[in-house]
């Protein structure tokens, strides 16, 4: 068994090989060089402390930011001030008791210590999210809350950390961090999901977690000599680093089925066995723990990851006192691989006379590995080491007598395979390998010798049989016998062991050493002689083949078949369309008859699919020759014509079986290697000829498995190489050149250079083809991406530079910040601050005070200490009540301010002010640098040369800044000497390609990017070794993302806070140019890299049920962070109201009265002609503007005759949008189709634009008018009507006909806005909607119901029609005599001169209903009622579901008869007389008095006011 590496395995081996190291490297090497200075503090020693800027939290106090030796730190006791950055010493942390004696557990400290912000334990699932104020918790406020724990634990006194805050902030911390109320008892806890309480019973800490303590002494950084704070921190444990390794890393390669994620392991201490730790590794491989320092522990594997064996062995290690780092070896499982041959007859056993041994096949695994393997005796093969993944198995040479079945079989074997065992899958494919017998068939015609002579016709022997008999067996295995055509086949049967199966396409099988053909003699014939036997060799046996016989006894002939073969192989090349022609004995073509299908002459004869053709007349013996004519690819034409003796034998073979074989064509392809950058030749590349492809010939073998290397090839002086005879497949085959090594100096090239060799003719022997491949040198590659996909980013800056370059060397701790600035200067570093501290300082008597600008006092942060930010203030002294001195501090950022109490010689008290500046470092002048250097305080600083601030710099582990030109600047680097990096800027397709780097330490590092793109910070490290390889690759590409900014713009319902889909959205930049538009759908829209800056979201159109939102302005922040903008649409709500009341009509006719249904609720207005009053009120309660508000009046009693309308009195109400109306009526004499040819239309001529109306999608149900309430039958009584004045319209100048009447009034307003209104009051009455809302006496205005009228301009235009405009939208010509008006909206002013323009200033009106004066006919008698319906109808969008509403109110009254007294018998005439004569006299009387006393009937009016 042979075992051979596809392409290079010598690059796979060494690539595999340092799979692990690489890994392992890249875990060593950060990406960004982080300098790591050991901690030194540990107890009994000392460490530094740093102390950074303050922290504020709590509404007024503040801490400040420490690390020792670099590690987060916390201070104690705020009831001391910070101490200065300096070296302290240092002891184990431990608690301490309170003025009662109480003290809390040390495991108490050491837990909240662990789980404090900053600390390797701090889980932030414990914190609350929103701080006291509502708003977010920030990293700043995390860090102080978590020193007030410590300080409580510390001192059990919580109070002496909140000193400063606000009381609400105490209440909220107390509660909710320590557990107790504010100002109660600390030992009740009414909280126990507080946190400090949660962190102590549920997390705890590790028992091995070390704190520390350092006392700072008497060192205030603020007041120098006070006492300053104890500053707790705790001893870091160190980093191991571990990295998942393959065993056997050429065998894994980069198959996706071995993973070294996953994999875990416990971490045990070597001591004590005891279990520390469990680490879980990451996608690359990678996990990290934090053990105790110069320790021993062990690994034990728990899970293996995915494709490896489990290793239950100990790993052990030992840590030091820095980062260390651990590789983890498995062994990678794998596959055994096992194939069993069968014959698919017997699904077992081969075909007597054939063997399953032999059978070639060759694997090819997942990572590329070929193995080729031949069946034994028992048609077994074996392949094992096979990797997980895919598995190709091809069969390249069948076993004798067998079909050849080049049909890849591919396995996928799966690492996740349940059924591993000790890390193996063994696999045998049950029926894949199922081998198809060669078969073919016989046919035969049995004459008898008595057919005329020349005429070419013989009888038919009818039941002659014929044996087939194995000649390796020599067991009969056929019977045939003739019909009565004398014809006698095998088709169709199956005469080999076994059943047929399907794919066989003969009946007899495969024999190896041949077949014997027998006829029966007692079936021949009577007086005839039985034909002799002839041989059916293994050459005849082609597949699918039928061989043809015609038997008599009258003379010696033989058919000739020929079969085409292979020269190479033998084996039969089953193609149709070679051609040949039979030569006599002198070479002269024979022609021959052919009578099926039908008659012809031939003297060409050309094979059949089988690869076989059978002359059809029988030659008669003689010396005969076959030339071949025509060859089909990738064969050539033989050129010799074959001798074949046909003998005169009695036993002559009915057919002479001859085998004429041809030489494949073949080809041959040359490289030529050439240098990229100079187009020279290269020497000494080699490559592999690799097909790209299954090579097959036509004859069934198998030349080369796709990605099989079938050449080796070596370029030479003149950069070319040329490869072996390649075959042709079965015309067309395709290669390609892979370079397994590249020539000195420059970079391999593994992509394969295809190339396609095609047969050409059946002449040509050869045919070439020719590929060209360059070599490039070393290079380095930036491939610059959009974060989170493949986007190229062009534009991008960086800068390249030797890293042995930088200022300072890279091996330097004691340097973090260098600057180039003019030397012999003085450059010094302080803590950047954005306020300063006065401290006050004098006898205990005196009382302090520090007041702003603004005169208001301010609190100091302790006693006699104040920070405040930059200004001017003033510092009082009392004593007492007596102010005895002040002073004036103009206070700047970062300095502070001691101010002392004096008392001069002579008597006297003033206050001396000295400004003193914060702690600074000061950088060091080098020479060989040409730069300061020095060791900064990280974080934000200001930078001082010569005694001047020049600037603020954030100082990290590495900063490098410049100031030049009265300018400080970030750099990304400096290096010595005054060199510059190189600066690359990434192309269109987002790459920087750069080559021939030498050989060292290279640093990148971006500088700068597009807009909307944000510049990532990250310096990474590069290796040149040696052999010009760049971290490990000739070329070596450096992928990087760049983040950008992320604005999501969130459109929500304000009542749900659900995303609203549908509205066309626009955001405008600070020039108001639209940056884009779009329509909102289910979810948030999301607009990537917007640059920066300030901007406005707006809406173009709401959705159909929203109203429309206020623009909201917002900022994009320079952040990767998401940023959300929210713009909030209110749902609209359409509703409205009506209110209609009535006068009781006094009936005029004949004895009739009101109040016929006794329901009246006030008096009858007394009238001879029936006259009286319908009111109408009404209002929007919509949550928003409408487009379409319609009152109508369906005046019932007129269309019924029972009242007549006499005029109306336009109502005035506020809120309208464009002070106009319509007011249409019906009559009983219009058609109910009749159509206003006026166009009136306030819902589109009231000047608002609302695209909905105009929507598709409210087609149907506006129509062409854009309104949804239907106008047909209506008449158009007055257009632009004023909504701010009464306005009387009287019937009778409506030139109505005879006989009509007014039977319905409508009052149409185009929008209206919220809050419209003819009202303000009243509408919650019991009786607004009570059929008897009655008034005895309507009046005509709402008195006290005053409104605004702004003023308004009515423009008559050109064609006369008039528009009306805001006041505020006219502009006075130059010459004072007109104005200039945009009349017609269009953006061009024109002039108009007084004549044109009507103006009405602004005005208060007063509020009144519609009126509606009646009167009532004769026919209003008892037995009718006189009804009134009104409605108001309201409409925003188009309506719809909540988009329209409808409200109705009905007024009724009726009448009755006047009650007469009925004759009664039994009256007494003598009363009776007596009340005649005193009712006579109070008539008489009353008669008298009605002259004498003043009118009081009502004087009936018309709403005109004129008397009736």
């Amino acid at each position: 068994m042979s075992k051979r590496r596809i392409g290079d395995s010598l690059r796979r081996l060494a690539r595999g090989a340092l799979a692990c190291v690489l890994a392992a490297g890249m875990t060593l090497s950060p990406v960004t060089p982080v300098l790591e200075a050991a901690f030194a503090a540990q107890p009994g020693g000392t460490g530094h402390v740093y102390s950074g800027t303050p922290v504020r939290y709590g509404g007024g106090a503040d801490t400040c930011r420490f690390t020792v030796d670099g590690v987060t730190a916390w201070c104690s006791d705020p009831q001391y001030t910070a101490p200065k950055t300096g070296d302290y010493p240092v002891k184990k942390a431990h608690t301490r008791p309170n003025s009662e004696g109480f003290a809390h557990l040390d495991s108490n400290l050491r837990t909240l210590v662990y789980r404090a912000y900053g600390s390797p334990g701090f889980d932030r699932s414990y914190w609350p999210t929103r701080d006291w104020d509502g708003s977010a918790v920030t990293d700043d406020e995390l860090y102080a809350y978590s020193h007030i724990m410590i300080a409580d634990r510390m001192w059990a006194q919580g109070n002496i950390a909140m000193a400063n805050t606000k009381t609400a902030f105490k209440r909220w911390y107390t509660r909710e961090f320590l557990g107790y109320e504010y100002g109660g008892n600390p030992d009740i806890i009414v909280n126990e999901n507080a946190v400090a309480i949660r962190l102590e019973r549920q997390a705890g800490s590790p028992e091995d977690f070390q704190i520390i303590e350092l006392d700072t002494g008497h060192n205030s950084k603020y007041r120098p000599g006070a006492r300053s704070q104890t500053i707790i921190s705790y001893i870091p444990e160190v980093e191991v680093r571990f990295s998942k390794c393959s065993a056997d890393a050429e065998f894994t390669g980069s198959n996706p089925e071995y993973s070294v994620a996953g994999a875990e392991y416990d971490i045990f201490s070597a001591s004590d066995d005891a279990k520390v730790d469990h680490i879980v590794m990451d996608e690359s491989g990678h996990a990290s723990l934090k053990l105790q320092p110069n320790k021993r522990y062990y690994a034990v594997e728990t899970k293996a990851p995915k494709g490896y064996k489990l290793n239950t062995g100990r790993i052990e290690f030992t840590t030091g006192n820095s980062t260390a780092e651990e590789r983890l070896l498995d062994d990678p499982g794998q596959v055994f691989f096992r194939i069993k041959k069968k014959d698919s007859a017997t699904n077992g056993a081969p075909q007597p006379g054939t063997s399953l041994k032999g059978a070639e096949y060759k694997l090819v695994d997942a990572n590329g590995t070929s193995q080729t393997a031949t069946t034994n005796e028992n048609g077994f093969i074996y392949f094992d080491a096979v990797p997980f993944g895919k598995i190709v198995i091809t069969e390249t040479k069948a076993p004798t007598g067998y079909k050849l079945d080049p049909t890849p079989k591919e396995y996928y074997l799966s690492s996740d395979d349940p059924s591993i065992d000790a890390g193996v899958i063994e696999l045998e494919p049950a029926d894949d390998f199922i081998e198809n017998v060669l078969a073919f068939d016989i046919e035969l015609v049995k004459y008898k010798d008595t057919g005329n002579e020349g005429s070419g016709l013989q009888d038919p022997a009818l039941g002659v049989r014929f044996d087939i008999i194995s000649n390796t067996t020599g067991k009969k295995i056929a019977t045939i016998e003739t019909d009565d055509r004398g014809y006698a086949s095998t088709n169709g049967n199956w005469y080999g062991d076994g059943q047929r199966p399907e794919g066989v396409k003969g009946s007899i099988p495969y024999d190896s050493k041949g077949y014997t053909v027998r006829e029966d003699p007692a079936t021949t014939p009577a007086g005839y002689q039985p034909a002799p036997d002839w041989q059916i060799t293994p050459q005849q046996m082609a597949d699918g083949a039928t061989l043809s016989y015609i038997v008599d006894n009258d003379f010696v002939t033989s058919h000739v078949q020929v079969v085409k073969a292979d020269s190479e192989t033998g084996q039969t090349v089953p193609l149709a369309g070679f051609r040949f022609q039979l030569l006599d004995e002198a070479k002269n073509p024979i022609t021959q008859e052919v009578w099926y299908p039908n008659h012809a002459e031939m003297n060409e004869f050309e094979t059949d699919e089988t690869g076989m053709v059978t002359f059809p007349e029988a030659l008669r013996p003689g010396t005969y020759y076959i030339r071949e004519v025509a060859a089909k690819a990738p064969y050539l034409l033989n050129g010799e014509d074959l001798k074949v003796v046909i003998e005169n034998d009695a036993q002559l073979a009915p057919v002479t079986v001859v085998k004429l074989t041809d030489d494949q064509a073949k080809g041959r392809a040359s490289v030529l290697k050439t240098c990229s950058d100079d187009g020279k030749p290269l020497e000494g590349a080699e490559f592999d000829v690799v097909a790209m492809q299954d090579i097959v010939s036509p004859d069934g073998s198998v030349k080369a498995v796709e990605g099989e290397a079938v050449d080796h090839v070596k370029t030479g002086e003149d950069g070319t190489a040329t490869t072996k005879e390649l075959y042709l497949g079965s015309g067309e085959a395709r290669y390609a050149f892979v370079e397994t090594k590249a020539p000195s100096g420059h970079v391999l090239d593994p992509t394969p250079h295809e190339f396609t060799l095609t047969w050409k003719d059946q002449d040509t022997p050869i045919v070439e083809a020719h590929v060209d491949v360059v070599n490039q040198p070393n290079r380095l590659i930036i491939d610059k991406d959009v974060t989170g996909g493949d986007e190229p980013l062009p534009g991008v800056t960086f800068a390249l530079w030797r890293g042995d370059r930088e200022i300072p060397a890279a091996s330097d701790d004691t340097v973090n910040l260098a600057m180039r600035a003019p030397e012999g200067r003085k450059v010094e570093v302080a803590a950047a601050s954005d306020t300063a501290l006065i401290e006050a300082d004098g006898p205990l008597d005196i009382e302090w005070t520090l007041e702003d600008s603004e005169g208001a006092e301010l609190e100091p942060v302790e006693a006699r200490l104040w920070k405040v930010e930059k200004g001017v203030y003033k510092l009082t002294a009392r004593r007492g009540s007596d102010e005895i001195a002040s002073a004036e501090i103009k206070a700047k950022p970062g300095r502070e301010y001691d101010a002392a109490h004096e008392t001069g010689i002579v008597g006297g008290e003033r206050i001396r002010v000295s400004e003193a500046e914060t702690e600074k470092v000061a950088l060091e002048w080098s020479d060989e640098d040409g730069a300061y250097i020095g060791q900064a305080p990280v974080g934000m600083q200001r930078i001082e040369i010569d005694g001047r601030s020049v600037g603020e710099l954030e100082v990290s582990e590495k900063t490098y800044a410049r100031y030049s030109g009265s300018k400080l600047e970030a750099l990304p680097i400096l290096l010595k000497d005054g060199e510059e990096p190189a600066m690359h800027t990434t192309d269109e397709q987002g790459v920087i390609a750069t080559d021939h780097l030498a050989e060292g330490e290279w640093r990148l590092r971006e500088t700068a990017a597009p807009k909307g793109y944000l510049v990532d910070p990250t310096v990474r490290s590069l290796t040149v070794t040696a052999d010009g390889l760049i971290n490990g690759d000739a070329d070596h590409t450096v992928a990087v993302e760049n983040d950008y900014t992320k604005v999501q713009i969130s459109k929500r319902d304000i009542t749900n806070e659900a995303e609203v889909p549908g509205a066309k959205l626009s955001i405008l930049d600070s020039d108001g140019k639209v940056v884009e538009s779009w329509i909102s759908g289910e979810e948030p829209h999301r607009i990537d890299r917007l640059e920066p800056g300030d901007y406005t979201l707006v809406e173009e159109m709401t959705p159909n049920r929203y109203d429309k939102a206020t623009e909201v302005p917002f900022t994009v922040l320079p952040s990767g962070e998401l940023q959300t903008v929210v713009m909030y649409d209110e749902p609209i709500s359409i509703t409205a109201e009506i209110d209609k009341r009535q006068e009781i009509a006094d009936p005029v006719a004949k004895d009739t009265e009101a109040n016929g249904d006794g329901a009246n609720r006030a008096d009858v207005t007394v009238s001879d002609k029936g006259e009286f009053d319908y009111s109408i009120d009404f209002r929007n309660t919509s949550s928003t503007w409408v487009d379409e508000f319609t009152v109508t009046d369906e005046i019932a009693g007129a269309a019924q005759g029972l009242s007549v309308l006499d005029a109306i009195a336009t109502p005035v109400a506020g809120e309208d949008h464009d002070g106009k109306m319509n007011v249409w009526y019906k009559t009983n004499k219009t058609p109910a189709d009749h159509h206003d040819e006026s166009g009136a239309n306030a819902t589109l001529s009231d000047g608002h634009d609302n695209p909905w109306l105009a929507d598709p999608s409210n087609s149907e149900a506006l129509g062409d008018d854009g309104r949804r309430i239907d106008y047909a039958g209506w008449r158009l009584w007055k257009q632009d009507v004023s909504t701010a004045a009464v306005e009387k319209l009287a019937v009778s100048d409506l030139g109505l006909e005879e006989g009509e009447v007014v039977t319905a009034i409508r009052l149409e307003y185009g929008r209206v806005e919220k809050d419209f209104t003819s009202r303000i009051g009243e509408w919650d009455r019991d009786a607004l909607k009570d059929p008897h809302d009655d008034l005895g006496t309507i009046d005509s205005t709402h008195k006290d119901d005053a409104m605004k009228v702004p003023g308004r301009a009515t423009i008559t235009l050109e064609d006369g029609s008039k528009t009306t405009m805001s006041l505020d939208d006219l502009s006075s010509a130059e010459d004072g005599a007109g104005w200039m008006i945009d009349a017609n909206r269009d953006g061009a002013p024109e002039f108009y001169g007084p004549e044109n323009v009507e103006i009405m200033e602004d005005a208060e009106v007063e509020r009144s209903p519609l009126l509606l004066s009646m009167h009532v006919t004769d026919a209003y008698k008892p037995g009718t009622e006189l009804a009134n319906d009104a409605t108001v109808e309201a409409y925003r969008n188009g309506g719809g579901e909540m988009l329209e509403d409808e409200d109705a109110d009905k007024v009724v009254q009726a009448p009755k008869s006047i009650a007469l007294p009925l004759p009664q018998t039994g009256i007494d005439t003598r009363r009776l007389g007596a009340a005649l004569a005193l009712t006579a006299g109070a008539i008489a009387l009353l008669v008298i008095w009605s002259r004498m006393r003043p009118k009081t009937t009502r004087v009936t009016m018309d709403v005109f006011g004129n008397r009736i």
